[in-house]
């Protein structure tokens, strides 16, 4: 019950997270809060993390770099033709 009770308010924070990111850029199309929040869970879980980097071969900047790519592209809508000014 503990565990279930601290994953339940993990997800709490990264809804407020993807709050805060949608405010910023729309993210795909029927994709909602709570469902841009469990991403963000998974892909930067601790476990995630530990297998990756502490297990694993990568460096935390690769990580990070994974992170940030992997939510970008599963959660945003991409971004049209950039126009030279």
């Amino acid at each position: 019950a503990l565990e279930r009770a601290r994953i339940a308010q993990r997800l709490a924070n990264y809804k407020q997270a993807a709050e805060l990111l949608a405010e910023r850029r729309a993210f795909r199309s029927g994709t909602t809060l709570e469902q841009a929040a469990a991403a963000i869970f998974a892909i930067g879980h601790s476990e995630t993390y530990r297998a990756l980097v502490l297990d694993g071969d990568w460096d935390a900047d690769r990580w990070a770099d994974w992170v940030r790519t992997t939510i970008e592209t599963i959660l945003f809508e991409p971004e049209g033709p950039r126009h030279a000014g």
